[in-house]
């Protein structure tokens, strides 16, 4: 997964946890 440094970390986060959650 590569997330471009530009995208806040909080979106980062977000994502990841989408994924643990699913």
């Amino acid at each position: 997964m590569f997330v471009m440094p530009r995208i806040n970390s909080r979106k980062k986060a977000y994502l990841l946890l989408e994924l643990y959650v699913m």
